[in-house]
């Protein structure tokens, strides 16, 4: 693994009801780099009708935070 790829920090949001998605919990990954450069992936990893079912795609490890006051309002949860 290229050092670059090491120093990545990979954040898994789950949104609920996007408008790509209505009705549905979708899976997101985005990258940080270095230096705060991000990119989310235009990929949902996972689109399905159960909240129980977007958490167990998500990597073994992770934790979850609670989603901020200011963050849109489709976002339910975030896990690093």
């Amino acid at each position: 693994m290229s050092p670059d790829k090491e120093r990545l920090l990979s954040i898994f949001t789950i949104y609920e009801n996007p408008r790509d998605y209505p009705g549905r919990f979708v899976v997101r990954e985005t990258r940080v780099g270095p230096g705060g450069t991000m990119e989310i992936s235009p990929v949902a990893m996972v689109v399905t009708k159960s909240l129980a079912r977007a958490r167990g795609a998500l990597p073994p490890g992770l934790v979850r935070l609670d989603r901020s006051p200011g963050d849109d309002e489709c976002i339910r949860e975030i896990w690093l």
